[in-house]
């Protein structure tokens, strides 16, 4: 609750049975960034089955394609996209439509003269994001998030996803003071590691505004005394919003045990004109999406 930085009004609330979401800064005018606790009367082995990473940081039905990747032999199969979606990719161009670096764009130019009828599309597309998702995850794990390539917006202009993921992470004191090492083996991932943490790495295929994004993903899980953290970075999304970083956990109070979720997702597109009325907006529907995750996990705790 100290580190949670909660005025009296607040704690109160939450230690009444409240979800509460607290004033949250943004670290950046392209972040957006949303913080919720609540308190479950239960202890932490009673969570459990309730309390994963999973239920935490929410599994998206969108999803249409996923997997683990194993850093030995990664896959990304089966990627699922239609005739138009792949030639969607393939046609595209350093902007704000997709998140590819310079390099990124000269594979998939030259993977769409491979394209000779619609049918071939998929294929094609398929072939040639495999081997940039595999050429960016292997990156991140051989040097973290310094090795996230930027991404190219024309005219000479870049977005620096792994600046912001720096900053992001900067800006969430909760974890740096509960749980330093934790805090240290993730920002400095793959350096500083923490005895007992659990890194996991992913990829997925989900649609984001309606329209597939590749997405990679770093897990870590670090066990504590009485409570347990989870923290989650995708260091590289296709298209959209650039990067998110998700923490969350539980730890065991007098009165029970406290849940936080804390989400910064970085995105252009709430940056420039009409900044702050694009900020609210996004903040707002972000709350509304995680108070009714919170409130599903107090349900199942109760019937448990």
């Amino acid at each position: 609750m100290e580190h949670l930085n909660l005025p009296a009004p607040r704690a109160a609330k939450i230690k009444s049975g409240e979800i509460v979401a607290p004033p949250i800064d943004d670290a950046t005018d392209k972040e957006l960034a949303v913080k919720l606790a609540m308190l479950v009367k239960a202890s932490p082995d009673q969570l459990k089955e309730f309390i994963t990473a999973d239920n935490l940081m929410g599994k998206d039905p969108t999803f249409a394609a996923s997997g683990q990747l194993s850093p030995d032999a990664p896959k990304f199969d089966p990627i699922q996209l239609t005739p138009d979606e792949a030639m969607d990719y393939l046609s595209a161009e350093p902007g704000n439509d997709f998140n590819f670096h310079t390099d990124d764009y000269a594979k998939l130019k030259a993977a769409k003269k491979k394209v000779k009828e619609d049918k071939d599309a998929p294929g094609v597309a398929a072939l040639v994001s495999a081997e940039i998702l595999k050429q960016r995850f292997q990156a991140y794990r051989q040097a973290g998030i310094g090795a996230v390539a930027p991404y190219d917006r024309g005219d000479g202009k870049f977005s620096e996803p792994g600046d912001e993921m720096l900053g992001a992470m900067q800006a969430s004191p909760i974890l740096k003071n509960s749980a330093p090492e934790a805090y240290a083996a993730f920002c400095d991932f793959p350096g500083n590691p923490a005895p007992g943490a659990i890194h996991q790495f992913f990829w997925s295929q989900q649609k984001v505004e309606d329209k597939p994004a590749f997405i990679l993903s770093h897990r870590m899980t670090y066990p504590m005394k009485n409570g347990i953290v989870y923290l989650d970075r995708q260091y590289f999304v296709s298209r959209t919003y650039n990067s998110m970083i998700t923490g969350s956990g539980c730890g065991q109070l007098a009165e029970g045990t406290i849940v936080y979720y804390v989400n910064r997702t970085s995105t252009d597109q709430v940056a420039g004109f009409m900044q702050e009325t694009k900020h609210n907006i996004g903040r707002k529907q972000m709350r509304e999406e995680l108070i009714k995750m919170f409130e599903e996990i107090k349900k199942k705790v109760a019937k448990g």
